[in-house]
């Protein structure tokens, strides 16, 4: 199959040939994930920002509920400073259900979902949405940090410092991130300038 042949050139850096063999594998069948996944990819790789969203976006047209294809056509446009249309391609792959997606995968949309709404200032829908993601992943600490931001920009002071706690908790943070939950716990969880 074109796909596996895709991959196969990947490994061996043949950039190019994989590019085409994936491309392949999408005229064989428009709706292959992976091979839809993967040249996009490729496609951010090289730069090529705008050839990437518009096949991510073909591909949510066709399957509007692939987290995969959400996920990263969020993360371009998210980059590309467009949180808008990041938050909503996420919400209907969100809406399909975790049922059909792995739950790590469900969480980690979930936990995107509530990076890009913080970012936004839209913090009630975070708080939710870094909460749903931790109820699957508890042992997340970057994600209970990403709660105690919104919470305390909320404020929720008690609440927050309550996840940074958790965070603290988890012992999964970089020394950065560990030294930063300290100075919030320090300062009593409240919002900070740059919430």
């Amino acid at each position: 199959m074109a796909y596996q042949r895709g991959i196969g050139l990947h490994r061996q850096g043949r950039t190019a040939d994989a590019e085409a063999a994936f491309a392949s594998a999408l005229q064989e069948d428009r709706r292959h994930v992976p091979a839809r996944q993967a040249l996009a990819v490729a496609f951010i790789g090289e730069g090529r920002h705008d050839e990437a969203e518009t096949l991510l976006a073909a591909g949510l047209a066709l399957s509007p509920h692939q987290f995969q294809l959400a996920s990263t056509l969020a993360r371009v446009k998210a980059e590309r400073r467009d949180l808008a249309g990041a938050i909503e391609v996420l919400k209907p792959a969100l809406a399909g259900g975790a049922g059909a997606v792995a739950p790590a995968d469900h969480a980690q949309a979930l936990a995107l979902l509530g990076t890009l709404q913080q970012s936004a200032g839209q913090h009630a829908d975070a708080i939710e949405n870094y909460a749903q993601a931790l109820r699957q992943s508890p042992g997340n600490g970057p994600w209970w940090i990403g709660l105690g931001l919104s919470l305390a920009a909320d404020g929720r002071a008690e609440s927050a410092r309550e996840a940074f706690a958790r965070a603290r908790g988890t012992e999964t943070l970089s020394p950065e991130l560990l030294q930063y939950v300290d100075q919030r716990l320090r300062a009593g969880a409240r919002p900070t300038a740059s919430n």
